[in-house]
This record gives structure tokens, C-alpha cells and sequence, in this order.
């Protein structure tokens, strides 16, 4: 994505896709929870950030992939074809409560057509009440779940019958 496509207004933000030499040059605001070997990683693998900025700042973020992303601890998600997957979504304290990630989920749907797909699938933990606002907000709605427990030498998943179907799982790299 070169950047000139953009989602519907935020009044006062800017919403768009950022270069590697963009989010490298932010990995120094520690803030922003952006590190650099992760950032190359995630380009590398062909994920897109897309960013809102109020003037130069930029307020919050969140990544989108179309191939297997890592979800940490040797864990990966296997995403169909038909859908992107929207995971690590930050927001600036101080920007919080403007409806900056509700912008950046209706972003995903340029990011969609875009790409040929249909859906912007997440995972959200049961305990991120934010996050599950947020996703309600733009119009987000559940379809399921996935549970896993693991320890050094083993791995157990629960996918949904509705997220199974869908295609969207969990493994163990």
C-alpha cells in the first residue's frame, strides 16, 4: 500500500498506511511500543501499518496482515484468503476516547478492497474490554473464539466451530 489511500475522516486526524522508514524513525518514541527488528519483521512478511496523526504526531496505529502472523511465544495465526487480520492496535493515552481505533478498524475496509478480500478478522483476550469496545464501535461483531493452553513441550487449541470453519487458527511454529 503506497499511502494515498485514505478512510473515511476523523476530524482532526489523518488516517494512513506508513512506510518501514516511517515506523523506524518512530521506533525511538518508546510510547508507541514500536520495535524495530519487529517492524522489519512484519514488513518483511508483507503486513501494512496504517497510522492516525493529529498534525505530525502520530496518535495510534495498528497492523494488518494477509499471510500467517505471529502471535508471540512460537505461536502463529493462519489467516484464509479471504479475510486480513488486524492485530497490535495502539492508541496514545492521551488520545484515547476520540474514536481513533473505531477509524483505523474502518480503515480495514479499504485495506479489503484493496486486496480482493471480504473480512478484517481479529483475536481480541476476554480481559481487553477496550479493545472489544472499540471493535463494537466500528461495527465489529464476534463470531466465535479460540482458547489455548501451552506449556514448554506442548500445545493445545479450541477453535470455535465458526472460527474453525472460517479458517482462521492458531498453531504452534
Amino acid at each position: 500500500m503506497d499511502g494515498s489511500v485514505r478512510s473515511p475522516p476523523l476530524q482532526g486526524f489523518d488516517i494512513r498506511s506508513l512506510t518501514e522508514a516511517e515506523l523506524l524513525a518512530l521506533c525511538s518514541d518508546t510510547e508507541l511500543n514500536l520495535v524495530a527488528d519487529e517492524v522489519r519483521d512484519a514488513v518483511g512478511r508483507g503486513s501494512v501499518c496504517i497510522g492516525a496523526f493529529e498534525a505530525e504526531r502520530l496518535a495510534g496505529y495498528a497492523w494488518f496482515a494477509e499471510r500467517p502472523s505471529p502471535h508471540g511465544k512460537g505461536l502463529w495465526v493462519k489467516i484464509p484468503s479471504q479475510a486480513i487480520y488486524k492485530y497490535k492496535v495502539f492508541v496514545r493515552e492521551s488520545s484515547r476516547g476520540m474514536g481513533i481505533a473505531p477509524a483505523l478498524d474502518r480503515y480495514a475496509d479499504v485495506i479489503c478492497r484493496d486486496s480482493g478480500r471480504q473480512y478484517q478478522a481479529s483475536f481480541i483476550s476476554s480481559h481487553n474490554i477496550s479493545s472489544m469496545s472499540a471493535s463494537r464501535a466500528s461495527g465489529g461483531m464476534s463470531h466465535g473464539f479460540v482458547a489455548y493452553w501451552r506449556t514448554d513441550n506442548h500445545f493445545f487449541v479450541y477453535h470455535s466451530g465458526k472460527v474453525r470453519r472460517f479458517g482462521l487458527l492458531y498453531y504452534k511454529e
